[in-house]
């Protein structure tokens, strides 16, 4: 399989025409994507809207369409007030939900419950 170098909105002269290209390519940028992906790097290919979990780090990053940018970043101490040091993307996961900050030094807590 060649592995595509651009991997953007096609093309409308590069559009695949039928549903069976269609999963074809679809299978190659899946193919692509996985196989050039280790663990804690950047994926060498993706498309915007692409996210990506870094399992070390706890990260999840949201590809731009050139880049990819953190969006949730684990907390380096549990949040005590609504209002607790933070940065915008940060969570905490507890035991009875997560707190995520949604603005800087602003905090919203999401209660789990089962199902």
């Amino acid at each position: 399989m060649s592995q595509a170098t651009d991997m953007a909105v096609f093309r409308t002269a590069d559009a695949p025409k039928s549903q069976d290209e269609i999963q074809a390519r679809n299978g190659e940028m899946h193919a692509a994507h996985l196989s050039s992906h280790s663990g804690d790097t950047d994926a060498a290919y993706a498309v915007a809207g692409m996210l990506q979990h870094f399992p070390a780090a706890g990260v999840v990053k949201l590809h731009n369409g050139s880049s990819f940018l953190e969006v949730l970043t684990p907390a380096a101490s549990a949040p005590t007030t609504a209002a607790s040091t933070g940065t915008k993307g940060q969570f905490w996961l507890h035991a009875t939900g997560i707190d995520i900050c949604v603005a800087t030094d602003t905090w919203l807590r999401f209660a789990g419950a089962s199902f």
